[in-house]
């Protein structure tokens, strides 16, 4: 029996599941629990040892005994306030569009926007054109993707679009690119928390 054709079809579905684990990330690259705090009043966790069936229940009991954070300590957990949350959701549901500017150094900062539908098409071409065969490849191209369709300004240069950004970025050392997905991420994270379900039933 022929065992290529099965696993052609194998790799073609492994390549549709990252890709559709892609698309899912797009807009949330981080997790929910990313955006809330730790509060050092809160009880600590122990440590689980394998198999101890005592500390495991000890740790469900503590979880359950800690009360869901409001909307208001959520906010608050970014560093923003109630007034300046309400600039966010007004400017996304006026303009469609949040932009914040972030320092890197002292002298130089990046500034991101939020991104749009549009911007994940652009994403979804190049990935069906790409068509990348490892999780790690599909993970490079959405940062650079979420990084060039967000990037306004950085230091002294204004970007023009999402092609002069991606061309920008590509170029970039490693580190720095890290340095400025780490800001972006952090964007991410503050639009995500202020814009979570329900926000809108706080203004």
């Amino acid at each position: 029996m022929d065992e290529k054709p099965q696993e052609a079809e194998k790799t073609e579905k492994a390549k549709s599941t990252e890709a559709e684990s892609a698309l899912k990330d797009f807009f949330t690259p981080v997790t929910p629990a990313e955006a809330l705090s730790t509060d050092a009043s809160k009880p600590s966790l122990p440590p689980l040892a394998d198999g101890d069936e005592e500390a495991l229940t000890k740790m469900v009991d503590e979880l359950d005994a800690v009360p869901a954070l409001t909307y208001e300590e959520r906010i608050k957990a970014q560093g923003i306030s109630m007034e300046e949350a309400l600039v966010i959701v007004d400017a996304l549901m006026t303009n469609g569009v949040y932009e914040k500017e972030y320092f890197v150094t002292k002298k130089h900062a990046v500034k991101f926007k939020t991104r749009s539908m549009e911007d994940q098409g652009k994403f979804v071409k190049d990935l069906e054109s790409d068509s990348p065969m490892y999780a790690a490849t599909t993970n490079a191209m959405l940062s650079r993707h979420n990084f060039a369709a967000s990037l306004v300004s950085f230091k002294d240069t204004v970007f023009e679009g999402y092609e002069h950004a991606l061309k920008f970025a590509v170029g970039l050392p490693e580190p720095v690119f890290r340095i400025l997905i780490e800001k972006l991420r952090k964007f991410d994270i503050l639009v995500f928390t202020v814009m979570d379900e329900g926000a809108l039933e706080n203004f």
